[in-house]
C-alpha cells in the first residue's frame, strides 16, 4: 500500500515541473473560492508508477461556468467542443500539444438506462461535492481524484477515494461504481472498456461485474429501431467506431490476454463469429503437435513478445497490423478444411485458406470499421494491409527462397506500398507456432529469407531499422530505355527493366552505363520474331 502512496507523491512531484499545470496558481489567484481536483486516469496511472501521460482530467468546484470559462481563456486557449456538458478543452499559454486538459465542472449524469453510448442528460453543479461527481464514473479505479491546495505544492495533494479504488487497484480488481448491471446497461460501450483496462493493467474483472460484463455482452450490437431519418447502416447504441477503440487497444496491450478474455466474455461471439470455427478445426499431428487451429493462433499471439521475436526485430517492433496479421493468418482454415474421411485426402489440408482468409479479413476489417482509428494512433491500421499479410502469409512456403529473384523480394519486402516488414514478423510467428510432433519449429524457411534480405540490404546506403532503408533506385527507367534503343512503350520494356534490375540487386551491374550494355546485349542475342507477309498484315509465326 506504502509503495502505491509512494508513486502517487513521485508522479506529483514530477508533475509539479510540467508546463501543462504551471496555470494553476493562477487559476487559485483569479478564482479564489475554487476547489481544483485532478481526477481519473492520471490518479489511476499515477498510483501505479505511470506518471509520463499527459492526459490531465480536472474538476473545478465552487464556480460558475461563466466563470471558469472566462478565466481560462485569459489564461490559455478554451476549446469550446463539451461546453454543453460543462467541458472545456483548455491548452494553457505557449503551450503545444495534441492532448488538451479536460476541466469541468462537477456533474451528474442521468443515464437513460438504454446502453447507448453517452445517451445521458449532464447537469453540471458547480456546488455539488466531489464524491457525487465521482459516483457517476464507471470503475472505482477511475472513480479516485487528487484534491490540489492553493497553498502548497501539488506533491501534497490529498487522494480522494469514496468508492475503494485504492485497494481495488492495490487488489488488481477491476468492479464498477455502484451495481454492475445498472452501470453496463447506462452504457455498453463499458462492457469493452472493461476489458480494455483488463488486458492493460493486467487485472482481474470482480466476480458480479464480470457475470454482468457476459450478460451485457449479449446488447453489444444493439441498434436503435426508432431512430430517425432511415439510414442504409443501422444507428448502433455502441458505434464500431468505438468498438474499434476498446477493441484495438485491448489487443495491443496484450494480444493472448485480449483473445481469452473477449472469448470468455462473448465479445468475439458478438464481434468476430468467424474466429470461433478455428476451435475444433483439426491439425495433422506430424506438423502441428500445438493443437487445433484456435490453439495454434493463440500461440503465434504469443510469440510476438518471446526472446526469439526481439531477437530477430530489435528494431522494428510489434504494431498493430502484427497483431492483427496473426490473428487473422489461419482463419481461412476452417472454411477450405478437406479431410481423408470426408474427401480422401492424404491428410488435413486446407487449399486456398491464404486467399479465403485474405477476404475473410477484409469482411471484419471493413464490418468493424478497423482502419477507423486517428492517423497519428499508435493503433492505426490498414485493412488492405491486413487482407494482403494474410493472402501472402505463405510465401516462403510455397516458393523456393534460395532460387528466387532479387526482384522478387525487393517487391515483397522493399515495397513503401506494401508492410513487408510486418508481413516477415507475422511468417516469424507463424513459424514459431508450428510445432512439429516430438520436434522444434521449422525455421528453415525464415532465415533462408532473412539471409537473402540482408544480403540485400548491403546494397543499401541508408541507416536505422530494415523497416526505414530502402534499396538503391532503379539504375534505368523506360523513357532511357525507349530514347537509348528506339523502342515504343510495351511489355517489352518492362521486361528489360525487371532484367536489368534482377542485375543491379544481384551486384553484376553498379551503374548507367552498365545497364545500357547489359540491355543492348539482351537486345543482341534476342532471338528475332519472324513473320509472314500477307497483303493486308503482318502476322507473327508461331
Amino acid at each position: 500500500m506504502s509503495s502505491m502512496l509512494d508513486n502517487l507523491s513521485t508522479a506529483l512531484k514530477y508533475w509539479e515541473k510540467d508546463r501543462m499545470l504551471k496555470f494553476l496558481p493562477i487559476l487559485f489567484e483569479r478564482l479564489p473560492n475554487a476547489r481544483v481536483y485532478l481526477v481519473g486516469g492520471a490518479v489511476r496511472d499515477a498510483l501505479l508508477g505511470i506518471v509520463k501521460k499527459k492526459d490531465f482530467d480536472i474538476v473545478v468546484q465552487g464556480v460558475n461556468g461563466k466563470s471558469l470559462e472566462s478565466t481560462l481563456a485569459m489564461i490559455g486557449r478554451v476549446d469550446l467542443v463539451g461546453k454543453t456538458f460543462g467541458v472545456f478543452k483548455f491548452l494553457p499559454t505557449g503551450i503545444r500539444s495534441v492532448e488538451a486538459i479536460d476541466i469541468a465542472l462537477p456533474r451528474r449524469d442521468h443515464a437513460y438506462g438504454t446502453g447507448g453510448y453517452r445517451e445521458v442528460d449532464v447537469q453540471s453543479d458547480p456546488a455539488l461535492p466531489i464524491e457525487e461527481d465521482l459516483k457517476r464514473r464507471d470503475f472505482t479505479i477511475n472513480a479516485m481524484a487528487v484534491e490540489i491546495h492553493p497553498q502548497r505544492p501539488l506533491s501534497e495533494g490529498r487522494l480522494v477515494d469514496p468508492f475503494g479504488g485504492f485497494i481495488d487497484l492495490r487488489d488488481r480488481l477491476l468492479r464498477t461504481v455502484g451495481d454492475p448491471s445498472t452501470r453496463f446497461q447506462e452504457d455498453y460501450s463499458r462492457l469493452l472498456r472493461a476489458l480494455r483496462f483488463t488486458c492493460q493493467l493486467h487485472l482481474t474483472v470482480e466476480p458480479t461485474t464480470w457475470a454482468a460484463l457476459k450478460q451485457g455482452m449479449t446488447h453489444i450490437n444493439d441498434v436503435n429501431e426508432s431512430a430517425t431519418p432511415p439510414s442504409d447502416e443501422p444507428d448502433r447504441k455502441v458505434p464500431y467506431e468505438i468498438v474499434t477503440k476498446e477493441l484495438l487497444k485491448s489487443f495491443w496491450w496484450d494480444p493472448v490476454l485480449a483473445l481469452d478474455i473477449f472469448d470468455q466474455s462473448g465479445a468475439i461471439t458478438a464481434l468476430m463469429p468467424e474466429l470461433l470455427a478455428m476451435k475444433g478445426c483439426p491439425h495433422p499431428q506430424q506438423y502441428h503437435s500445438e493443437g487445433d487451429v484456435w490453439a495454434h493462433t493463440r500461440l503465434a499471439l504469443q510469440q510476438l513478445s518471446s526472446d526469439v521475436f526481439q531477437r530477430e526485430f530489435p528494431d522494428d517492433p510489434v504494431t498493430m497490423e502484427t497483431i492483427l496479421g496473426t490473428l487473422f493468418h489461419d482463419i481461412g482454415k476452417p472454411a477450405t478444411l478437406t479431410t481423408p474421411e470426408l474427401h480422401g485426402t492424404d491428410r488435413y489440408r486446407y487449399h486456398g485458406h491464404d486467399k479465403v482468409g485474405a477476404q475473410m479479413a477484409s469482411t471484419i476489417c471493413t464490418r468493424l470499421k478497423l482502419s477507423s482509428m486517428p492517423k497519428e494512433s499508435e493503433q492505426r491500421v490498414s485493412g488492405d494491409s491486413i487482407a494482403w499479410i494474410v493472402s501472402k502469409h505463405l510465401l516462403l512456403l510455397n516458393s523456393a527462397i534460395e532460387q528466387m529473384r532479387s526482384s522478387t523480394i525487393e517487391k515483397y519486402f522493399f515495397n513503401p506500398h506494401v508492410p513487408g516488414v510486418t508481413l516477415l514478423q507475422v511468417i516469424l510467428a507463424d513459424s514459431l507456432a508450428t510445432i512439429p510432433d516430438g520436434g522444434e519449429p521449422v525455421m528453415i524457411h525464415f532465415h533462408s529469407m532473412k539471409r537473402r534480405i540482408q544480403e540485400l540490404l548491403k546494397l543499401s546506403t541508408d541507416n536505422g531499422s530494415w523497416r526505414r532503408r530502402g534499396l538503391p533506385a532503379p539504375l534505368v527507367g523506360g523513357d532511357d530505355v525507349m530514347n537509348e534503343f528506339h523502342l515504343t512503350a510495351g511489355p517489352k520494356i518492362g521486361r528489360l527493366l525487371r532484367m536489368t534490375r534482377e542485375q543491379q540487386l544481384q551486384g553484376a551491374i553498379t551503374n548507367r552505363n552498365d545497364a545500357i550494355i547489359f540491355i543492348r546485349d539482351v537486345l543482341t542475342h534476342e532471338p528475332k520474331q519472324r513473320t509472314t507477309h500477307t497483303r493486308h498484315s503482318t502476322i507473327p509465326l508461331a
